[in-house]
C-alpha cells in the first residue's frame, strides 16, 4: 500500500520537478 501511494506521488510529481529543472537551466 504506502509503495503504490509513494509510486503515484513520484508520478505525479516528476512531471513538475521536470519542468523545474528545464526552466532553472535556461
Amino acid at each position: 500500500y504506502f509503495t503504490v501511494l509513494t509510486m503515484t506521488y513520484a508520478i505525479l510529481l516528476m512531471p513538475l520537478l521536470v519542468i523545474k529543472y528545464f526552466k532553472g537551466r535556461q
